[in-house]
This record gives C-alpha cells, structure tokens and sequence, in this order.
C-alpha cells in the first residue's frame, strides 16, 4: 500500500472569476486549459476550449452557446492521440475496401505522421502544425523515417537527398486528412484545420519519341539481349498503339480483346487510375499486332503479356524493366521509359488531328481533354499551321488536272 499523499491529486475543476472577482456561468478551468459547462443532448458536458485568456473564453463560450441554440454544435466526446486514430482508421470498413497498392502507400505516408504528431490528440492538432511538418517533407529529402543510410550507394544517397516534389507532399497532407475526417464523423473533431494544396508546377511539354528511337530500341532486343526480347517487343508496340499505361497494359486479358470488332478494352479489372474501364478503337496497326500475337498465343495463360515466370498461377508480366534498361543501353537511349510510349501515342493522335475528347477517352483522362489541351496544343498548333502552309483556295495545285466544261 502506498503512503498517504505519495499519489499525486488529479487537478480539479474551479469556477472562472471576472475582474470583480465574480465567478462566471458555465465557465470553469482545470490547470491552464479553460472549459465551458453546456446542455447538449439532455447532458451537462463539459467542453474543453482552444482560449488562453479569459476574455477569449468568454468569447468562444458565447459562440458555443449560438450554435447550440441553431442546432448545430457537435460536442468532442473523446479526442484520441494520432497514432491511436490512425490504428482506428486502418481498421475502418473505408479503409479496408482500397486497394493494396492505395493501403500500400497510405501506410507509408501515415508513418510520417505517427513519427512526427503521433502523441498529439487529434482535435489539438492545428493547421501551423501541419504546415511546419509539411515544408519540412519538402525540404528535407525523402529518408524514410527510422532508416540509416549506412550502406547506401552514391545513387540512392543522391535519390534520397532530392526533396520530395509537390505532389508527393500533397498526397502525404492527404492522407492526413482522410484520418482526421475519420475522427470527425466520429466526432471526435469538431473543427477540421484547412490546409491548401500546394500547387504544382505546370506539366511539362512532352516530347514524342521519334521513329528512329521506336526503331532503334525494337531492333536492339534480340535474343542476345535478353529472353524476353520478343514479349518486350510485342509490349512496346502494344502502348504505342494505345497509349495504356505500363501496368493497365500488362494486366489486359485476351478476353477484353476484340479483334474482329477492332476495340481494346483497359482496365476491364477496375484497377485502372480512375477504376473506370475505356475502350480503345484498333488502328489496322494494331489489328496487326494482335493478329500477330494470337499466333503464338500461349494456351496456359489468359494474359495478352502472361509472365514468363508465372509457373502454375497464371499472372501478367509485371517486370520487364531489366529488360528495357539492357535494349537501352544497346540502342544508346538511356532516358525512354514505358510512360514514354503513352506520350508518343497522345502525340501522335493530335497531331493527326484526332479530336481532344476522344484521345481523353483513349486514354482515360476524366476531364474531357483539357490536360491533353494543356500539355500537347502545341503540338496541335504546329500541326494547324503545317496545314495551312498547305491548303490552297485560289492557286491551284501542280498536281491537280483542270476538267473540260463538257467532262
């Protein structure tokens, strides 16, 4: 049994005087935090306050008692710490239903929060302090929380020490934002901070590769390459002619293949960006293409680009990049990556005049082809004044034979 007065007394609740010394209603003070006592539900509560003076108190208890009165107060009941509400949202039936690869990387993002706020209780975290935390995320390079870098090479020392670009903060503040908006529909929030995004710099103009690049890395996978030459081959092709991206690609089906109907279908799965499948029209290219590979389709696997590893599982061919990074270095084009072919594929539509929204479809792109506007018009405005150049209305053309009136 402990001695008496070893136990520590919990601070108790006492009245707020005013400058008369005159105690005031429904305000109270437990150390150096403020409370105000209000009826809500049929229920006196106790309602912890952000004031650090009296007459701040007085004001924000006033406040209160107005949306009260209008109906519209929402009572914390229990404020957990971060670390303990992101444990409750990672067991939540929303978070459950995303995807691996989203729980994936939201986890990722959480683990900062936790190291930096994760003692802190969800309704004291305030906007300065995600602001703080989140210039540091653009600062101070992209290690991982907890990690040496003791056996890092110069590569990765260089990769880790580059800040983080604005999207990447942004999707970190995001994730944020999803657990606190937990917290508040459970209300354990009463006052979400509002914490802008950080703008990101204008896309850059992208380049198609040329035709002599496309050729120069067909021809540089050989067997002498690698083994999977020919699948990369094929694969290459394959997002020239659709503009997919390289995981949509690789994980299409021979089922959502109509060659007879000339439509590709990406994303048939759900897993494309948007979750939203799209059709892409065959060009007699890729009818082609895909005349070519039903040919020597495999009959184990139900893939366009089945894994070459995949044993008895059947499953898609999700890493050909050693593949690419050796055909690289054959044809001395370091800087090509699959996103490349899907830039070549938007590219090539505009500047064959193919209508922005149906290129957006193409592609996917939600927004009806106002990035493809943003990112390739100039592409299209070279292409208008080639044409111009061109058109003719009273000159007639050399190549061009006048009929006779009696023709």
């Amino acid at each position: 049994m402990k001695p008496h007065g070893t136990t520590p007394r919990k601070r108790r609740f006492v009245k707020v005087l005013n400058r008369r010394k005159q105690p005031i209603r429904n305000l109270w003070k437990r150390g150096d935090s403020y409370y105000a006592q209000l009826q809500v539900d049929g229920t006196q509560r106790k309602v912890r306050l952000a004031a650090n003076t009296t007459a701040e108190a007085e004001d924000e208890l006033g406040k209160l008692k107005a949306k009260r009165s209008e109906g519209v107060l929402q009572v914390v009941r229990h404020a957990p710490k971060l670390a303990d509400a992101i444990k409750s949202y990672k067991a939540s039936p929303e978070y459950l239903a995303k995807r691996p690869s989203t729980q994936a990387s939201e986890t990722g993002h959480l683990k900062f929060w936790i190291e930096r706020l994760g003692d802190t209780r969800v309704d004291k975290i305030t906007k300065a302090m995600i602001l703080l935390e989140r210039d540091k995320l653009g600062t101070e390079g992209r290690k991982p929380p907890g990690r040496p870098l003791a056996k890092a090479t110069k590569r990765q020392e260089a990769i880790i020490a580059k800040p983080r670009n604005p999207r990447t903060v942004n999707l970190y503040v995001g994730s944020l934002m999803q657990v606190l908006n937990f917290c508040e529909e459970r209300g354990q929030v009463s006052r979400l901070p509002k914490v802008k995004w950080i703008k990101p710099p204008e896309p850059p103009k992208r380049k198609a590769l040329s035709d002599e690049q496309v050729r120069a890395l067909l021809d540089a996978l050989t067997p002498e390459t690698s083994k999977n030459a020919d699948l990369l081959r094929n694969f290459l092709r394959f997002l020239a002619l659709t503009g997919a991206r390289e995981r949509e690609a690789a994980r299409v089906r021979w089922q959502d293949v109509n060659i007879e109907g000339r439509k590709v279908t990406i994303g048939a799965d759900g897993l494309s960006k948007n979750h939203e499948a799209r059709h892409v029209d065959a060009t007699d290219e890729l009818v082609e293409l895909l005349r070519e590979m039903e040919a020597v389709r495999p009959p184990d696997s139900a893939f366009v680009f089945p894994s070459p590893q995949r044993g008895k599982k059947d499953g898609p061919a999700l890493n050909l990049r050693e593949t690419l990074r050796r055909a690289k270095v054959k044809a001395g084009l370091p800087h090509i990556g699959f996103h490349d072919f899907r830039h070549t594929f938007i590219s090539k539509c505009v500047m064959a005049g193919v209508p922005h929204m149906t290129i957006a479809e193409w592609v996917g792109h939600i927004d009806g082809g106002v990035l493809i506007g943003k990112v390739y018009g100039h592409l299209s405005q070279d292409h208008k004044a080639d044409m111009a150049r061109k058109l003719s209305l009273y000159k007639t053309p050399e190549n061009v034979v006048a009929l006779s009136a009696t023709a």
